[in-house]
């Protein structure tokens, strides 16, 4: 604990269609968020909406794959190397956008050969992970903006505090086991090194840099996917922030996909059936906490998720809004 230091993380951006979207990259996985944007953009160049099964199925699918490599690669890059930047590379995402099939949900699902990949192709898939996690964002009056995760873990973090603080438990980050199959994992644990997270504080801006969009959520690994989703449903979909929130979480890190049936536009689940997609019913389960804010021409335009604590908050006197997440309980 002594020898403990924090570690600045440089942001890592990305194009999607006019926007330029910013995260933070390893040990985070925010390059996952960038990943599904980018093969989204691809799968639907002309998206229909909420309502279409063709835009959930290119979803789906972005996910999956972009949790497949995610899983395969991405872990403290102090201490493996990892390919934060390939990853969603466009050159990458094209050739990984050609295997999307959206009259059909995908078999089995592996890690792309992403530029340099003969330095990463040791590792084994790593699909271990725990949640427990708070999130706020905030724009000011003068067009200051945070996207801020933090997590303890678990309830209470390992239920030691410190100084005033609770001491996280972030140990159950690692992978649970070293090896698979006789190959080592990139998410190991080992001294001085961090675990694997899967924050995605998420910032948008247009191309010149105006601020356009700050966004994020709690919720373990499927944080990667409440932001993507979420995302699609402002920019894409064109629905308000609220509305987009509101919406089905469906997380597709693995077989059968995490679904939210009563939260899903009418026959959009029926249709994702028929192409052999499969769900399991989380409804009242998730976890997650988005909230956003989006500036709009007159203001902002702020949303918080009901399915936990947080609020909407405004200062009309200075025109300051904020949304935030009381921290796990």
């Amino acid at each position: 604990m002594q020898a403990a230091q924090p570690r600045r993380l440089e942001p890592i951006c990305g194009a999607y269609r006019i926007y330029r979207v910013c995260t933070l990259g390893s040990p985070t996985s925010g390059n996952a968020v960038l990943s599904i944007l980018g093969l989204y953009e691809r799968a639907r160049p002309q998206p229909g909406g909420a309502s279409n099964p063709d835009d959930w199925a290119a979803f789906l699918w972005a996910s999956r794959l972009a949790y497949a490599d995610r899983d395969h690669y991405m872990a403290d890059d102090q201490f493996v190397p990892t390919p934060t930047q390939e990853l969603y590379a466009p050159a990458y995402l094209d050739s990984r956008a050609a295997e999307i099939n959206l009259a059909r949900a995908p078999g089995h699902v592996g890690a792309g050969q992403p530029a340099g990949a003969e330095l990463y192709e040791r590792w084994g898939r790593d699909d271990s992970e725990d949640h427990g996690t708070t999130h706020l964002s905030i724009i000011d009056a003068w067009g200051n903006a945070v996207s801020m995760t933090a997590t303890v873990e678990s309830v209470f973090g390992s239920q030691r505090m410190a100084s005033g603080f609770f001491l996280n438990n972030e140990l159950t980050d690692f992978a649970f086991e070293p090896t698979l199959n006789g190959r080592p994992l990139a998410n190991a644990a080992a001294p001085n090194k961090r675990p694997r997270s899967s924050m995605s504080p998420v910032i948008i801006t247009d191309q010149d840099g105006e601020l356009q969009m700050v966004i994020g959520s709690p919720g373990g690994s499927s944080i990667i996917g409440y932001v993507a989703r979420t995302t699609i449903g402002i920019l894409d979909w064109n629905m308000p922030v609220q509305d987009a929130i509101n919406l089905s979480n469906i997380t597709a890190r693995f077989s059968p996909a995490n679904l939210e049936p009563t939260r899903l536009p009418a026959g959009v689940g029926e249709a994702l059936t028929r192409r052999g997609w499969e769900f399991r019913d989380v409804t009242g389960l998730e976890e997650s906490g988005i909230h956003a804010i989006r500036v709009r021409p007159n203001g902002f335009e702020g949303g918080a998720d009901p399915r936990r604590e947080g609020i909407v908050g405004r200062i009309p006197s200075t025109a300051q809004a904020a949304a935030t997440t009381p921290p796990a309980r």
